[in-house]
């Protein structure tokens, strides 16, 4: 996949590889993965996924998949939410977008696509949902929440076409709540502590929030207040909880409310999104601030990506990308296009970060690559780099459906080989270490159609069954071995004439149970092998157990959260006394289950001969 030749890469730097993940200092096979939950037998696809966040910033990840399903991770099972929810988007294997929003009227996860509904799931309230769509108000299709706003392209006209070249934003988030006030709940009778129901005003498209209950008892007043997180706490010492999309409550009083007609009583607000909210596209006629609005964005094909950056709004076309830009007061906005020479990949396959918003540009259909925009300095303005064209080839790879995520320091772009029907790649990019003149990618073999991050850890939607993986996750990949390999640059250790190596040292880590076989090429010759490193040789230190501590993609140590695996040190020496050669190739290939690392290898003992080449290159 490299573009430079052995030559001409540095020294450390591989020409080739496949799960190993490039470090600071040293190189480490990938971490393995398993499945999260029971894994489902049979064919299927996860159609989207999000990881949602209440209101304590609590996580609570989501997955749609091809069977129709909607179904959220409890922390031990995947729970379905209502029933064949997606059936529609399933049948039409479309894509399910999701994106969060968080307001005074509690943390929110919306979801739809073309076929399916416009979908609200109060997150403290996992289970349930509210239908949101109102084809007066507002639409069906592919969105993101920016802001306070929703956008939404792709999306059913109520015609037999879809609306892709159309941008729509709702109004700006008007906060239009409802307050009730001491909502009769029931009378007290001195004995009864328990009272459950559902409040009243809380039907349709509202929801509900800043919930309290109370009534009057024997030892005084007793209150529920609402926690944002499903609970109502007392203080009396109570117990209650609140469902905010169906406004089904119960509570316990610690002491039985006092004999009294009309006397537990409710006050709460209420939220209609689709009435002046992020579920309101409408606008008046002329139409005013904050209002819904349109772009119509008549070339390049259909909007792929949406994305926000440097106060505009960027949205990525099949064969150019275009902006938009809402004034201060939002009474206007530019809408022009940005760019012509330039195409998105896929759907979702662009991600907006803090650096700049990167993508897989395939405007060159024939070498495709990663790039960014982001703001340049000396310019003023938002400029795309492409980073990977001087360093990769990635005509090999196809990435219609391509699939970007960030997690920790590191871009994954979800894509496939060109012999496969379904993503099963990863390029890695580590951002944190790259650098104008280093740039560092990575090549594994996970399958993924789409992904998120839970408990710091990623997580991937699989692309040809409907469960959801755990990345880089201990050190087997679901009981099997991790097919892995690292194959170093051609170095002529800074001489250019012949030489001969004596004796090539090696040190890093490695598990006991893991054994790395070790070749090496000369110049344009095979890869012969010269040695194996055992995690139960002579030269492993044993004696002196080391956590690994250092972090793979996720904000745990290796292995995730549940792990701290022990690997031990190793330094050994191979006896090679090579012939003579100009280049020098080493290649690293672990064969068993177990963590390995590489911090070093060199050639010592170089005795160097003439300054010649290789015989068979000689007229």
């Amino acid at each position: 996949m490299t573009y430079p030749k052995p030559q001409q890469l540095p020294r450390g730097a591989a020409q080739a590889a496949l799960n190993f993940l490039t470090r600071a200092t040293w190189i480490e096979q990938r971490g393995g993965y398993h499945p999260l939950g029971t894994e489902a037998a049979g064919s299927g696809k996860v159609l989207g996924m999000v990881t949602a966040h209440k209101w304590d910033g609590t996580e609570v990840s989501f997955r749609a998949t091809k069977d129709g399903k909607l179904a959220y991770w409890d922390g031990t099972n995947w729970t379905e939410v209502g029933s064949n929810l997606l059936s529609g988007a399933a049948a039409s294997g479309e894509t399910i977008y999701f994106s969060e929003y968080t307001s005074p009227a509690g943390s929110q996860l919306w979801l739809s696509s073309p076929s399916t509904d416009l979908i609200k799931i109060m997150v403290a309230n996992p289970g349930s949902y509210v239908s949101q769509y109102n084809s007066a108000k507002n639409f069906k299709g592919n969105l993101k929440i920016i802001g306070a706003s929703m956008y939404m392209w792709n999306y059913a006209t109520g015609l037999a076409t879809k609306a892709k070249a159309v941008l729509q934003r709702s109004y700006i988030d008007a906060q239009n709540y409802v307050t009730t006030t001491a909502e009769v709940l029931g009378s007290g009778d001195g004995a009864t502590k328990t009272f459950a129901g559902t409040l009243a005003q809380v039907s349709g498209k509202k929801t509900c929030f800043a919930v309290s209950i109370t009534a009057p008892t024997a030892a005084g007043t007793e209150t529920f207040v609402d926690d944002y997180l499903g609970g109502l706490s007392s203080n009396a010492g109570g117990t209650g909880t609140i469902n905010y999309a169906t406004g089904a409550y119960s509570v316990t009083f610690n002491a039985a409310p006092s004999t009294g007609s009309n006397n537990v009583t409710a006050t709460y607000q209420t939220e209609d999104s689709t009435n002046g909210g992020i579920a309101d596209f409408t606008k008046s006629a002329p139409r005013q601030a904050a209002q819904g609005v349109a772009w119509i964005q008549t070339s390049g094909g259909d909007i792929l990506g949406v994305e926000p950056y440097n106060g505009s709004i960027y949205v990525l076309h099949q064969r150019n990308a275009w902006v938009v830009t809402p004034s201060a007061d939002d009474t206007t906005a530019t809408n022009v296009i940005y760019r012509s020479n330039m195409a998105l990949a896929s759907e979702r396959g662009s991600i907006a970060t803090a650096d700049g918003i990167y993508y897989v540009d395939v405007s060159n259909a024939s070498r495709p690559y990663i790039a960014i925009l982001t703001y340049n300095p000396i310019a003023s303005q938002v400029l795309p780099i492409d980073l990977s064209s001087d360093l990769l080839d990635l005509s090999g790879f196809v990435f219609d459906k391509s699939f970007a995520i960030q997690a920790l320091d590191f871009i994954l772009f979800f894509c496939r080989t060109s012999d496969s029907t379904q993503n099963n790649r990863v390029l890695l990019y580590n951002f944190k270490l790259s650098s104008s003149k280093r740039r560092i990618f990575d090549l594994l073999d996970y399958f993924g159609s789409c992904a998120s991050v839970l408990a710091g850890q990623v997580i991937a939607g699989d692309s040809v069954t409907n469960n959801v993986f755990k990345l880089f996750d201990g050190f087997d990949d679901d009981n099997g071995t991790i097919n892995s390999y690292w194959i170093g640059n051609a170095d002529d250790h800074g001489y250019t004439g012949l030489k001969k190596t004596k004796r090539l040292w090696l040190e890093g880590f490695i598990a006991t149970n893991q054994s790395v076989d070790i070749y090496v090429q000369l110049d344009a010759g095979g890869f012969v092998k010269i040695g194996t490193i055992k995690g139960t040789g002579k030269y492993v230190d044993t004696g002196i157990i080391v956590t690994i501590g250092s972090l793979q993609v996720g904000v745990y140590p290796i292995g995730g959260p549940s792990s701290a695996p022990a690997g031990y040190h190793y330094l050994i020496e191979i006896k090679l006394n090579s012939a003579l050669y100009k280049d020098f190739t080493i290649k690293l290939a672990p064969t068993a289950v177990g963590y390995f690392s590489c911090q070093m290898y060199a050639n010592y003992d170089i005795r160097t001969h003439v300054e010649k080449l290789p015989t068979k290159y000689r007229a």
